[in-house]
């Protein structure tokens, strides 16, 4: 369907869904979930105590908003 016709808008639930993302055309992209994981993980980072788990947390957190704003980087919001 998206080869005989383009959508206006992507619109996705998590970032969980982007495997997809390659074959998408260049619109913009709405995920309403991937706002607050990054931070969530970055929280859970300051109540650990193990200095190797910390950086783990904060590493996947850096991950997490990287792909957020790669794969939504043409939404109106950023």
């Amino acid at each position: 369907m998206l080869r005989r016709r383009a959508p206006d808008l992507v619109h996705l639930d998590s970032l969980a869904c982007t495997a997809g993302f390659p074959e998408l055309p260049p619109v913009p992209i709405a995920c309403t979930h991937h706002d607050i994981e990054c931070e969530l993980l970055r929280r859970r980072a300051q109540h650990v105590d193990r200095p190797l788990l910390q950086r783990y947390l904060l590493f996947q957190a850096d991950r997490v908003e990287r792909v957020a704003r790669e794969m939504c980087r043409t939404s109106p919001s950023t």
